[in-house]
């Protein structure tokens, strides 16, 4: 279990630097709404 909090901290920054990429468009749609004009 101790690898999803993991993940997350991985994902977080790894998401804001590829934004360009969108990725977390399919995974997390609740920030696609606010990050969709980032």
């Amino acid at each position: 279990m101790s690898f999803q909090p993991l993940l997350i901290k991985f994902s977080v920054p790894f998401f804001q630097g590829g934004s360009r990429l969108k990725p977390w468009g399919t995974i997390t749609p609740l920030h696609s709404s606010g990050a969709s004009h980032d």
